[in-house]
């Protein structure tokens, strides 16, 4: 009994060596290294995951002074996941494993300080940093929408250095660069996914009546000053800029709810799916209802006594309701048909079932005022082409201090097509055209007398050159010709830019723009009752 005692140790030893070997023989390994993506430098300290396609993390390392990091996992496939503070989050897919043999990986990451200088296209309309843009260009990014909510996309422009915003309501506002106009503001050249996103005929910007809702918003750039020279007429304080994220990159199901003071009771949702890798859709919608704030105008008050002392008892004037209620939704297709050619589908329509809008004649009150779109593009390669109709249906909207019925029934017609080439090694070309037709039809309730001849066309060319006069230097050379249908001549738009690149991160900028506005139907052919002088 003894001697087997004394071997007891030695049998467990070799039971446990024994049992290991086929455990051994099964693992592998995953190797590589970390590295900044700018600088190329080994990343210290930085934790990464191997990820199963369960969901379980299977197995973590850090890595050394040198950047390097193993981790031993089973056979298998694993998504790897870097975290390091100051730095992005990438993600290496598809990292097969096989047993007893080791696969490597290296993983370049991006300092989180990059997001201050992130991916822009308003500016030149091209892709470009933003801090090499011969433009000042602000942008409000996806984590910073996602983390705030708002009734509108303009909630999240407060911050935004020369945007001043006024709020007229609940969820309402007015949105300029340089300046206020007019209460009834059109001079900020508003666009959503490459499209003029203003109300047609009207020219005025209603950042509520944009059916992308705050789960669907990629990005917001705002471009200060002039920007005629690619954008044409109407651009001369700056551009707004919404793009929406895309199915081909951006897949799930997103639902969000909110409430608030003033009876806020406030719906999003979003999802979108891959029917096949290169064929993707989405749908999102929102629903938003509360009670505005109240406002009593003498002028109103005055005008219905006025009326039911004459035995109008059936007047609409004075007849505010501040219940506010909003609700629309988009759909969207993008098809990635080749490596270079992506086409995009999308469609949306927003429903001011009620709320109180401001105008230059007292406020109105909007009834089931619809805003919907339909457009198409295509990207091939470097060139952009699309088309795109904007329509407005006022609904059964009057003005409060006459009960006027306001009818705005107007269309917007837009075709754009641009190309970009290289002349040699150091220049960079960009051409393009764009053409705009408008359709007022307001029942005479707007335009009056004018209801018959108030369409009216705007056509454009331009041309961008940017030459790379020293590695740290780019001369930029644009100009535009435009002809609106009502002007006798064309004019032409100039822009010159001298951008040095101090550093990888500070950019000095010698602008020089001209811009100018055309008129819109509302200055052209107005004739609606403003009321006793």
């Amino acid at each position: 009994m003894r001697t087997i005692l004394q071997r007891l140790p030695f049998v467990l030893l070799t039971l446990c060596l024994f049992l290991a070997r086929p455990v051994t023989a099964q693992s592998g390994s995953i190797t590589g290294a970390v590295r900044d993506v700018e600088t190329s430098a080994p990343l210290a300290s930085a934790k990464v995951d191997a990820v199963a396609s369960t969901g379980n993390v299977a197995g973590s390392a850090t890595t050394d002074q040198e950047g390097v990091f193993r981790i031993n996992v089973a056979p298998g496939t694993y998504t790897l996941v870097v975290t390091l503070v100051g730095y992005e989050s990438p993600r290496a897919a598809a990292v097969t494993v096989s047993s007893g043999a080791a696969s490597r990986v290296n993983l370049n990451v991006n300092a989180a300080a990059y997001r201050l200088n992130p991916i822009v296209v308003t500016a030149s309309k091209k892709r470009e940093k933003a801090i090499n843009a011969p433009a000042t260009v602000s942008v409000v990014n996806s984590r910073t929408i996602s983390e705030q909510p708002a009734l509108s996309p303009a909630a999240h422009l407060k911050e935004v250095t020369g945007v001043d915003i006024i709020q007229n309501g609940l969820s309402s506002s007015n949105v300029v660069v340089r300046g206020f106009n007019n209460i009834f503001s059109g001079s900020l050249h508003f666009l959503t996914d490459y499209r003029i996103a203003g109300v047609p005929s009207l020219r005025v910007n209603l950042l509520h009546f944009v059916p992308s809702n705050n789960e669907d918003i990629e990005r917001i750039e705002v471009v200060l000053g002039p920007g005629s020279a690619l954008y044409g007429p109407n651009t001369a304080n700056g551009v707004l800029h919404i793009l929406t994220k895309s199915p081909l990159t951006s897949q799930g199901t997103t639902i969000a709810l909110g409430g608030g003071e003033q009876s806020v009771l406030q719906g999003e949702f979003r999802t979108a799916q891959l029917l096949s890798p290169n064929f993707g859709i989405k749908v999102s919608g929102q629903y938003l209802q509360g009670h505005d704030w109240a406002y009593v105008d003498p002028v109103e008050v005055a005008a219905r006594a006025k009326a039911l002392a004459a035995g109008k008892t059936n007047t609409q004037i004075g007849l505010r309701n501040n219940d506010l209620k909003r609700y629309g939704g988009e759909v969207r297709a993008d098809w990635r048909a080749t490596e270079n050619l992506t086409t995009v589908f999308q469609a949306g329509i927003t429903d001011d079932a009620s709320s109180i809008e401001l105008t230059g004649i007292g406020a109105g009150q909007a009834k089931n005022w619809l805003y919907s779109y339909y457009q198409a593009r295509a990207n091939y390669k470097r060139a952009f082409a699309q088309v795109y109709l904007n329509a407005s249906d006022a609904g059964d909207t009057f003005t409060l201090r006459d009960g006027n019925p306001i009818v705005d029934k107007s269309k917007l017609f837009s075709a754009q097509l641009q190309d970009g080439f290289n002349l040699g090694a150091k220049e960079n070309v960009i051409i393009g055209g764009d053409y705009v037709r408008t359709m007022p039809n307001t029942g005479g309730t707007i335009n009056g007398k004018n209801e018959n001849s108030d369409n009216y066309d705007e056509l454009g060319a331009y041309l961008q050159s940017e030459t790379a006069l020293h590695p740290k230097l780019d001369l930029v050379f644009a100009g535009r010709v435009d002809k609106h249908s009502e002007l006798d001549h064309a004019v032409f738009s100039p822009r010159a830019a001298l951008v040095f690149k101090a550093t990888p991160n500070q950019t000095l900028r010698l602008t020089y723009n001209r811009a100018f506005s055309t008129p819109s139907a509302l200055n052209l052919f107005l004739d609606i009752p403003a009321g006793p002088f």
